[in-house]
């Protein structure tokens, strides 16, 4: 089963990551902390971490998906988010 866009509770997978296929709109697929991969009409994958710096909301772009996979983005994530604020 593929998850849907939009909000999702469940992790996403490397399986259904491959398994997604380009709509007529950008589809956003959460993995959550921030983390989500947008689908592009062309059929690009590219992750993403939304977050706040100084009260703003910012989008931090952590690759496309054929050069990062899942655990590496998480990861990726993981390190942006210990890095210190000034």
């Amino acid at each position: 089963m593929l998850p849907r866009p939009g909000k999702s509770a469940v992790p996403l997978v490397e399986t259904a990551i491959r398994q997604t296929k380009p709509g007529p709109k950008p589809t956003k697929l959460r993995d959550g902390a921030g983390l989500c991969l947008l689908v592009n009409p062309i059929g690009s994958k590219l992750w993403r971490w939304k977050h706040r710096y100084l009260g703003k909301e910012k989008l931090m772009p952590l690759g496309q998906c054929l050069n990062v996979t899942l655990a590496q983005a998480r990861q990726s994530r993981d390190d942006a988010h210990q890095l210190p604020t000034v």
